[in-house]
């Protein structure tokens, strides 16, 4: 966690730095006082909380666990609510770059030879959506 630490300080120190040049673009002002602040947001609950959690569990707290795991409910409230205003970004799971089925599919040869199937993604161009379509293969 002190890693984390040293890492807030550096967004923050960053920010500082780009809010007192002149040369830098004001969306990228903006940008790195954001992050610091979301930074500052994530990793200063979680701190306080693993504090609070080993001075509970090694009995020199008298807090109950529900004022213990406070700090934690307030970087997931925080999570949440950043999640809400960020850009769509990769619409794949965890970068992969084809269809999560075809994925599937292509990693697991016994999951299409199992279940009989085969998966095709169809696409109409003039409205540019995408239907999947499961195909049963009969033997």
């Amino acid at each position: 966690m002190s890693l984390a630490l040293i890492g807030v300080l550096y967004a923050i120190i960053f920010a500082g730095i780009l809010i007192r040049t002149a040369d830098v673009n004001p969306d990228q002002r903006r940008t790195s006082v954001n992050s610091a602040i979301a930074y500052s947001f994530l990793v200063v609950p979680i701190l306080v909380f693993l504090v609070l959690l080993a001075n509970k569990l090694d009995g020199d707290s008298m807090l109950t666990y529900l004022a213990t795991v406070s700090p934690l409910f307030v970087t997931f409230i925080a999570l949440i609510f950043m999640s809400f205003g960020s850009k769509g970004g990769n619409h794949w799971w965890f970068g992969i770059r084809k269809d999560f089925c075809h994925f599937l599919l292509g990693a697991c040869p016994l999951l299409q030879e199992y279940g009989n199937i085969s998966y095709s993604l169809q696409c109409n161009e003039r409205d540019d959506q995408c239907e999947p379509e499961v195909v049963t293969k009969h033997q």
